[in-house]
């Protein structure tokens, strides 16, 4: 398993987030996920992120609730591409003997811990990242 650092900032605020982490991975559908201990901030509606509707609300409730949160890729793509920005959290998958697991920490940086390499290649390739 390789572990990578993503920690590109300006003014102290993160210029990328899940969504962007999450479109790097390659059949994320085949992979079963979890979300564990995730802290969320609802920030403006924009062209990119979806005003939140009653159900979103619902399922992050949901998630906030919980220790751990089973959840399918469309949903996790879909609060991805939400007004939210992720502070703190862990997203687990697997899916045969593949492994990611996708860390933030305090909304300054996130890991990506993953046996896949070309995840791994993506991200290195998409961020400045260090191992």
């Amino acid at each position: 398993m390789k572990t990578l650092k993503i920690s590109d900032s300006n003014n102290e605020f993160l210029l990328f987030d899940l969504r962007d982490i999450l479109e790097l991975i390659n059949d994320g559908n085949k992979f079963t996920w979890t979300i564990r201990e995730i802290d969320i901030n609802i920030i403006e509606p924009s062209k990119q992120l979806l005003r939140m509707n009653d159900k979103d609300y619902s399922l992050l409730d949901s998630i906030m609730d919980s220790k751990g949160y089973d959840i399918i890729w469309d949903e996790l793509i879909r609060i991805s591409t939400l007004n939210i920005q992720v502070i703190n959290g862990c997203i687990c998958g697997y899916y045969d003997d593949k492994r990611i697991v996708i860390k933030v920490v305090d909304g300054s940086y996130w890991t990506v811990v993953t046996n896949v390499d070309l995840i791994i290649h993506k991200i290195k390739n998409r961020f400045p990242c260090s191992a």
